[in-house]
Formats: structure tokens, C-alpha cells, sequence
């Protein structure tokens, strides 16, 4: 926020080495998304359901999810991965 960003440097030069600061303004674009489930044969998957502005859609499965689902199953990370 730029009304914080006096305070933000003050604590960054208090508590850190560092003797200089870039400030730069970005925005940034999202994609619409929604949180899905995804059926696999290890069992449900937490992912993100993207829509790219041309209309199609992607799933982007959550990496914690994933993992818990690959320990419980002796699988590998890429295995249940690859199956969303």
C-alpha cells in the first residue's frame, strides 16, 4: 500500500542490513478460478479450475493435496499429479 510504504522501509532499514530500497508499482491480472475436487483413483484431489480468457479451461492441482494423497497411497508426487 504506497500510505505504508514509509513505515515498511523505516522497519526494513531498523531490522535488516540492507542500505537501499527499489520501490516499483506493478498490478497484476488473475485468471477467473474456482476450487474444485477431482475424482482420482487414489482418491479427491483439491485443485483450481482456471478459465483462460479465450474460454478454455485448465486444472491446476493443489500441491498439498497432492502430496497427502501420494503418502497415504506409496505413491509418487508425479503419479497422482499426472492423474488430475
Amino acid at each position: 500500500m504506497p500510505e505504508q510504504a514509509d513505515e515498511l522501509e523505516r522497519i526494513i532499514f531498523t531490522e535488516t542490513t540492507t542500505i537501499g530500497i527499489r520501490r516499483q508499482m506493478m498490478e497484476r491480472t488473475v485468471l477467473e478460478r474456482k476450487q474444485v475436487t477431482v475424482d482420482t483413483s487414489y482418491g479427491p484431489i483439491e485443485a483450481k479450475k482456471v478459465t483462460l480468457p479465450e474460454g478454455s479451461v485448465r486444472i491446476y492441482p493443489e500441491y498439498e493435496s497432492v502430496k497427502e494423497t501420494a503418502r497415504k497411497n506409496g505413491v509418487s508426487f508425479q503419479q497422482v499429479r499426472a492423474e488430475v
